[in-house]
């Protein structure tokens, strides 16, 4: 579902930009130094979608919450929209909208009616805005007919629209979304789907999403940062690494899991990935070359070449910071 024009009128839209420089975050887990976010530097331009993938503990959460000021930087600045969110930090409570994961942005025992109207009056709308956004968005996310009932009755993807909903009510220049899709059937992954690009291209909002969604990276078309271990490893955006898709191919080599174990044990199998099963090891690799100078030495049942999916190619990128 497209945002219709006078949803558009309603929502409104401010230019801005994220500078972060040098940023770092530690945690004590267990008495132990834990490095969630090393030497960060980013811009994001104003009308950008930028979706951050990593494995979890790579840092992703730790960023979005630094950016929203719910937690601290050891060290390294944020500034958003020319101002430094260390001297300003009401500029992240005025400019943001965050739906972090596992939908805390709401009241569970408010119903959505009761959740926006609170949220709006906390974020200084008039009754006549609030009734208006509250009509808009209800009918919008398909929750008119359970406006009144408690969100702890929900589920998760329920919850989950709930939570987007409100992040909207305050007309974000910014909208940070941990996981917008998680829990969603297809209909309300969709209405997330169009509302996002909508956001950014006809209202130059600035949007950062975390996902493991990768037909939600796909559809969005975006700026793609990959993140592992605190530091970001890769920063495209996805028709460029379209165009590497085109260029690579991969090789599935398929062994029974006792001559896999040879093999591992004379050559040297850590830049590629393998998956194990009770019989047989798939061994994938990207580098012909290589197959060529070891071929004498996989004793293999079957070898398959194909076409890099995005998927792979993710697991490539990791694997590769890895070494």
């Amino acid at each position: 579902m497209k945002l219709e024009s006078n949803a558009l009128l309603i929502l409104g839209g401010m230019d801005i930009m994220i500078s972060v420089k040098g940023l770092e975050k530690t945690y004590y887990k267990n008495k132990k130094k834990v490095n969630a976010l090393i030497d960060i530097n980013l811009e994001i331009n104003t009308g950008e979608i930028v979706c951050i993938l990593g494995h979890n503990g790579a840092g992703k959460t730790s960023l979005i919450k630094c950016i929203s000021n719910l937690i601290l930087p050891n060290s390294g600045e944020i500034i958003i929209d020319g101002n430094l969110l260390s001297k300003n930090p009401d500029i992240a409570k005025d400019k943001i909208g965050a739906v972090l994961e596992g939908s805390r942005n709401i009241y569970y025992y408010l119903s959505p009616e009761e959740n926006l109207r609170y949220f709006g009056l906390l974020n200084n709308l008039s009754s006549a805005e609030i009734k208006e956004k509250t009509e808009l968005f209800l009918k919008m996310f398909d929750l008119t007919d359970r406006r009144k009932d408690p969100v702890n009755d929900f589920s998760r993807g329920m919850q989950q629209k709930v939570a987007i909903v409100v992040a909207l009510m305050k007309d974000p220049s910014i909208l940070l979304l941990d996981e917008p899709t998680l829990g969603l059937d297809i209909t309300s992954t969709a209405i997330v789907k169009d509302i996002i690009r909508d956001l950014a291209t006809k209202l130059n909002k600035t949007i950062i999403i975390t996902t493991h969604d990768i037909n939600l990276i796909e559809d969005l078309n975006s700026r793609l940062i990959f993140m592992n271990k605190g530091k970001i490893i890769k920063d495209a955006y996805l028709d460029e690494l379209h165009k590497e898709l085109s260029r690579k191919d991969i090789i599935e080599i398929l062994m029974e899991n006792d001559k896999f174990d040879i093999l591992k044990a004379e050559v040297d199998l850590s830049s590629f990935t393998f998956k194990r099963e009770k019989y047989y090891t798939k061994l994938i690799i990207d580098d012909e070359n290589w197959l060529k100078r070891n071929y004498s030495k996989i004793n293999y049942k079957q070898i398959n070449k194909k076409t890099i999916k995005f998927e792979e190619l993710y697991n490539l990128i990791m694997k590769k910071d890895e070494q």
